[in-house]
């Protein structure tokens, strides 16, 4: 818990500002594929559910091979499955919702970022809310590319990589916490984008940093 927030203030704030978005995103959702990125994403989560290495992407139509990273073909391949089960839905269009649920969160995790940073409630809140309504998350929402999964994982290694400012007055227990959820995360940004590996590098160099009390 945030010091200077109960938590359960501090669960209705960020179940309502998850709802709110999720809502207004839903408004936009589009419901279709436009981009041979998606496509091969789509094609990806399908050879998995079947039980086929998705080694490589595939567009409809496109004879170009992508490189593949797994990163969001793994945890939107559930959306994929479930659809398959239901015949009135569409597989596709129940894996666009994949992003309405990420940005909402990234949403979320941010305004804790900020409150970490030493900002007032009310603050954390508008840059949350900015970064929902006034940024390019909102259209990235109606799509399936991987810039808000890879978002989030990397604002999530921030958010514990940032802890580590206070591990000398933690102990251990809590400096191997930080470290480990940081570090999947990173992964996890990576697994998604490999161009992530930039800001992964920069968070990393930070860590250092403030591990060695800097």
């Amino acid at each position: 818990m945030i010091s200077g927030w109960p938590k359960t203030r501090l669960v209705f704030l960020l179940t309502g500002l998850w709802l709110a978005l999720f809502a207004l995103y839903s408004l936009t959702y589009s419901g279709v594929l436009t981009a041979s990125d998606e496509e091969g994403l789509v094609v990806s989560m399908e050879n998995l559910v079947k039980g086929k290495p998705p080694i490589y992407q595939y567009g409809y139509g496109v004879n170009v091979e992508l490189p593949f990273e797994p990163g969001q073909v793994l945890l939107a391949a559930p959306l994929y499955a479930l659809a398959a089960h239901q015949p009135a839905w569409g597989n596709a269009q129940t894996v666009l919702i994949f992003n309405i649920f990420i940005t909402a969160a990234t949403a979320c995790v941010l305004l804790l970022f900020v409150r970490r940073l030493g900002y007032s409630e009310s603050v954390s809140l508008a840059v949350a809310l900015l970064y929902g309504l006034g940024t390019l998350a909102w259209p990235y929402s109606k799509v399936l590319f991987r810039e808000p999964l890879s978002t989030l994982a990397l604002l999530l290694a921030a958010y514990f990589l940032w802890g580590l400012r206070a591990a000398g007055h933690r102990g251990i227990g809590y400096t191997v916490g930080q470290i480990t959820l940081g570090g999947c995360f990173l992964v996890l940004a990576i697994a998604t984008k490999e161009s992530s590996i930039v800001v992964a590098a920069a968070l990393g160099i930070l860590a250092v940093i403030f591990l060695m009390g800097g």
